[in-house]
């Protein structure tokens, strides 16, 4: 049971799981077939095929006894364990403007959340007007912003994110990258009038379509931090997403002069919080998985810092 059920697994899921956690991690995907039978015993659900596009989470679609559809994800054995946080944000958004916590199994690192249907990604909704993407992605961010807790709990601070980029001095990750985007970023976040409780993952692939509002979040981070970061990450992946545009410098303009107007910075500070957080995402892969990291830190010169 437990090998077919590996050898169904994505390839690309097993070998990051193992990049990432080694032998904790080989032994949690020959694990999963148990936990996940622990998990529909005491949630009363039926866990069905998981996801095509696994990275470094397991979820799989789910329902309760009564039909009602869910998601199961269960986290990776990481040292620092992101479904915490995860957890805690979408307890505190309460639904609104994510996707509802069902239930929370701290030991087996397990969330059972709703399921947004029909759940078409900003990318699939914005095809044909790609512009629209930056608009919904400011309505979103500014729907789901929440005073930053006084106590951080589960929630992880941005803080310690981009102190562990200081690690890279005396490796071969690019040091003229690395000290600029720690230059910006202490510069950037003394701005703590504009530090909140952030989503941290504010992609096009978590901004789904849903019916009880036109938009609904997933896959949070849960982490404290400027606001500049959330507005980074939708940036970088917007980049990525139109990479091959012929028109893709104008189309950054916009979406920056967009973000620019909705939040009150100067685009000068948007483009830099993109640049930090595209030198931060290249460090962790630099760090966690060296094998996988190549040359496209350059990419970060597109934001023009």
């Amino acid at each position: 049971m437990n090998k077919e059920f590996r050898a169904a697994l994505p390839q690309k899921f097993v070998e990051n799981t193992i990049a990432l956690c080694g032998a904790k991690g080989e032994k949690w995907v020959d694990d999963l077939p148990d936990i996940i039978s622990e998990l529909e015993q005491t949630w009363d659900i039926t866990v069905k095929s998981h996801f095509r596009n696994l990275s470094y989470n397991y979820v799989a679609n789910a329902s309760f006894s009564d039909g009602t559809a869910a998601v199961l994800k269960i986290g990776a054995p990481l040292e620092d364990v992101e479904i915490f946080g995860e957890a805690a944000y979408l307890q505190a958004g309460n639904g609104e403007g994510t996707a509802r916590l069902f239930e929370f199994d701290r030991e087996l690192q397990a969330i059972l959340i709703e399921r947004v249907v029909p759940g078409s990604n900003l990318r699939s909704v914005c095809k044909k007007d790609q512009a629209e993407a930056g608009s919904v992605a400011i309505r979103m961010l500014k729907r789901i912003l929440k005073p930053a807790p006084g106590e951080a709990n589960d929630f992880i601070k941005l803080d310690d994110w981009f102190d562990g980029l200081k690690r890279a001095a005396g490796t071969k990750f690019p040091q003229d990258y690395a000290n600029k985007a720690l230059a910006y970023y202490e510069e950037l976040s003394s701005d703590t009038k504009n530090v909140f409780l952030l989503h941290g993952d504010l992609h096009h692939d978590n901004i789904l379509s849903a019916k009880r509002e036109p938009f609904l979040l997933i896959d949070p981070k849960g982490i404290i931090g400027h606001v500049g970061y959330d507005i980074g990450v939708f940036l970088n992946n917007h980049h990525d997403w139109l990479e091959w545009d012929t028109r893709l410098e104008g189309k950054l303009d916009t979406a920056i002069a967009k973000f620019s107007v909705a939040f009150g910075f100067d685009e000068v500070t948007i483009r830099r919080w993109a640049f930090c957080q595209m030198v931060l995402s290249w460090w962790w892969m630099f760090d966690e998985m060296p094998a996988l990291f190549g040359e496209e830190l350059g990419l970060s010169d597109v934001w023009k810092v």
